[in-house]
């Protein structure tokens, strides 16, 4: 029935495209372009949208993803190497890491069974599988038996993350496998004959070895970067800076890539006296097998179906049109994977270009003066005259050009990311030149590399020299004030209604306004924008349970894996932050808490509170120091008894920072002109014996005769001096520890009397027994591992606790069980 009822839908969005394009063609042919233009579109739409949910909602009853959860499970699968290991270099060490991580191999793996006790069950799916270490001897075809945790793909846990869920979704997997050792990966069988994945995966390899070899180290990962894609090469802080300058789009395979390849092959051809008919079937070659190579990413396939339609063109003699062949290229995309459309690098690409389309008219025009007798001035002019002439019109040129993809791309990066980078007006130009210049040696690298190794070398030290000059560029524009700002994400109506009047206004060039008229529509727009993006709010889309009522405090637990993150919004309008660490990496803290308050509209942090010594309560504050003003740091008494190279690192971001360091203890209380009143219970001004978990900071919240309870990770012997005291009665409790089992929780429960709690924690099984304690005692229990983040209301007559919402799983079709594979 689900078939059937599925296969409805679908069956009638085709016919009606199909319906829709062939009157289209019927009116083109009777001569009204209109209609038929018309009639095309609302079937492509039709067909590509029943096509998107054919790949987006329905997945085969025996896929693999439905068998996983949210918490690992071992098993043991038998699937082929859809793709090459990818190896992510371990990330540089950082003091603030608690735990160090090496490198890490990825694949595509598509599964054909699983066992199930002695037997093998039939199973179907892809998935990513991550192995820690390197898998040299997997090839693209090979047939492996894997042992690995088995979990769904995890969808976002705090608002404004990052949906990988989805994007793992819209490439037809719904889970992942994660194998803790190589020896986890047995190959059952290689690979027989040859076969185009695994010529390309040598191709890169070749290449990859090639670029090592002639490129600095320290320069090698970020050529391997833009010249193969492999952009997991870029570490995270070299690749934030990208982001944050505005140059990221430098670091994906584009059309500035095929068009530098193809120039290049271009002129050495005619160099070479190369007939032209060969040579336009080189090149259109090339860039087949360069796009290939470089995986055929959406950015790469249009430049790629730009390029060859447009040798195609020249080789019948025929012009091409630049926004038809971009439509093409659009509907190829399509064609491929529908959900491509809806990703940002997709959009942006397709916008940068048709916004070069547009505007080639206006901003690309010759440098010589029309006029005749300027003209003649102008050849009269002496030569280097002329020549500093010409390169100042064409950097205005180009900068106009930067400018006019910059403005016209900043509605979807606002609401896409969140960002403005001015910066990137000024830098963008500057590196245009330089990243050309190391593309074109990188490509002689690859080239020269297999047939004159010391031409080689040479094209290797002007790519490293470009190289430099452009990471220096992209270092010193990061660190000017100013660079970049954080906004709000704007509405999607004004985003949508931004885009459809400049097609609209592009559409007719008869009724086509002034180009000054048009930009400052836009600029006005804009404005718009920014004013809708200002001011705070809190979001009401993702929260299961009602916005916040003026006049309350609202208190978010973070959903940060094991560590502890606690915002807290006061009446006032006044913020502070209870912890932000994690146990690993300090961004595994920093993105969801960087991701919540820029949801939040929050741009300052009046103050953060550090419970205690851990690394994993304190390793996000460095990078939250650099993001947000912060007023002031309260710590305990105890906090840096105990020297170690987290706290220096710690203590030197605070300095940098400027930002002012007070300790708190015990009998210590704020009160606001709102009635919210903070009262620190734990530890004493002299601490207590024992470990930094016994003197964490116990901070007690209460507003409108309502209160929260946040005990760090507290532990013997400060637990028993708390429990000791007068009994509190608390309306929520944050388990102490993340849920550990020393804390103590029927004893805390039986103190506390909440009637929430609340675990910050990783994963939510490890728990189970903690929880069961606070249930018997008659509290509702929620964790962060399995509830996301977690939004605390309180206020005169209001007590609202929600949780954030995870991504809708998609149809389960019934399909007929294939038979068993044989091993």
């Amino acid at each position: 029935m689900l078939d059937r009822y599925l296969a409805f839908p679908l069956s009638g969005w085709l016919v009606g495209g199909g319906v829709a394009i062939s009157a289209g063609l019927l009116w083109s042919r009777r001569g009204s372009g209109r209609h038929a233009t018309i009639c095309v579109v609302m079937g492509v739409i039709a067909v590509g949208g029943a096509w998107h949910h054919f790949r987006w909602s329905l997945f085969r009853g025996d896929d693999i993803g439905f068998q996983a959860t949210p918490e690992p499970v071992p098993v043991c699968v038998v699937g082929v190497a859809a793709t090459a290991p990818r190896v992510q270099p371990a990330p540089p060490p950082d003091p603030l890491e608690t735990f160090s991580k090496g490198d890490r191999s990825h694949l595509a793996l598509r599964i054909e069974a699983i066992r199930d006790g002695a037997d093998w069950r039939p199973a179907r799916g892809r998935v990513r599988l991550t192995v820690a270490g390197h898998l040299p001897g997997v090839r693209p075809g090979d047939r492996l038996q894997i042992w690995a945790a088995l979990m769904s793909t995890t969808t976002p846990r705090n608002p404004g993350e990052f949906n990988y869920a989805a994007w793992q979704r819209s490439r037809g997997s719904l889970c992942h496998l994660h194998a803790s050792h190589p020896a986890c990966v047995q190959i059952l069988q290689r690979r027989s004959g040859v076969s185009l994945r695994g010529w390309l995966n040598r191709l890169r390899h070749a290449g990859t070895r090639l670029l090592r070899r002639h490129i600095d180290h320290r320069n090698a990962g970020l050529a391997s970067a833009v010249l193969l894609g492999e952009r997991e090469q870029v570490d995270r802080d070299r690749a934030d800076e990208f982001f944050r300058t505005g140059t990221v789009h430098l670091l994906a395979i584009s059309g500035l890539h095929l068009g530098i390849l193809a120039f290049g092959f271009w002129v050495v051809a005619r160099a070479c006296r190369l007939p032209r008919r060969r040579t336009l079937l080189v090149a259109i070659g090339l860039t087949l097998v360069y796009a290939l190579v470089t995986d055929a990413r959406p950015p790469v396939l249009r430049a790629a179906i730009l390029i060859c339609t447009a040798c195609g063109a020249r080789l019948g003699g025929r012009p091409a049109s630049g926004l038809n062949t971009l439509a093409l290229a659009a509907l190829v995309v399509l064609a491929v994977n529908p959900a491509h459309v809806f990703e940002a690098g997709t959009q942006l690409s397709f916008l940068a270009v048709a916004t070069l389309a547009r505007t080639s008219r206006i901003w690309l025009g010759g440098v010589e003066p029309v006029d005749p007798l300027r003209r003649l001035i102008a050849q009269a002019r002496p030569w280097w005259r002329r020549g500093v002439r010409r390169l100042i019109r064409s950097a205005g040129q180009l900068w106009l050009t930067s400018a006019a993809i910059w403005v016209t791309a900043l509605p979807l990066v606002m609401y896409h990311f969140q960002l403005v980078t001015p910066i990137a007006l000024l830098v963008n130009p500057v590196v245009w030149l330089p990243m050309a210049v190391a593309l074109f040696a990188g490509f002689g690298v690859l080239i020269c590399g297999w047939l004159v190794p010391p031409l080689a070398a040479l094209c290797g030290t002007i790519c490293d020299i470009n190289l430099d000059l452009i990471q220096t560029c992209i270092e010193v524009a990061a660190s000017l004030p100013g660079n970049h700002f954080w906004v709000r994400r704007p509405p999607l109506w004004w985003v949508v209604t931004f885009y459809v009047a400049l097609s609209l206004v592009q559409m007719r060039p008869s009724s086509r306004p002034p180009w000054k008229w048009t930009l400052a529509g836009m600029l006005g727009w804009i404005t718009l924008g920014f004013c809708l993006t200002g001011g705070r709010s809190l979001p009401a889309d993702g929260w299961l349970g009602n916005g916040p009522p003026h006049g309350s405090l609202v208190c978010t637990f973070i959903a940060v894996g094991h560590g502890t993150s606690v915002l807290l919004e006061l009446p006032d309008g006044r913020t502070l932050l209870y912890d932000a660490g994690c146990l690993g990496r300090p961004a595994g803290a920093s993105l969801p808490i960087t991701s919540t308050l820029r949801a939040q509209g929050i741009r300052r942090l009046h103050a953060i509170i550090i419970s205690h010594a851990d690394a994993d309560h304190y390793n996000a504050i460095p990078k939250l120091l650099e993001e947000f003003p912060v007023g002031s740091i309260l710590v305990s008494p105890t906090m840096f008894r105990q020297p170690s190279a987290a706290l220096a690192a710690l203590q030197g971001a605070i300095n940098r920072a400027g930002v002012p360091l007070q300790v708190i203890a015990a009998d210590q209380q704020i009160e606001t002109d709102d009635g919210v009143r903070l009262e620190v219970l734990h530890p004493p001004r002299t601490g207590v014996e024992g470990t930094d978990n016994a003197n964490s900071i116990v901070l007690r919240i209460e507003y409108a005769g309502r209160s929260i309870l946040l005990p760090g990770d507290l532990e013997s012997p400060g637990l028993e001096r708390l429990l000791a005291g007068p009994r509190s009665d608390d309306d929520l409790l944050m388990a102490a520890h993340h849920g550990s089992p020393r804390s103590r929780p029927r004893q805390f429960a039986a103190w506390s009397q909440p009637e929430w709690v609340v675990i910050s924690g990783g994963h939510a099984h490890e728990s189970a027994a903690v929880c069961q304690e606070f249930a018997a005692a008659g509290a509702r229990v929620l964790h962060t591992d399995r509830d996301g983040a977690i939004r605390v209301t309180m206020g005169p007559g209001v007590f609202d606790v929600s949780r954030w919402r995870g991504q809708q799983r998609p149809f389960a079709l019934q399909t007929e069980r294939p038979t068993s594979p044989q091993r």
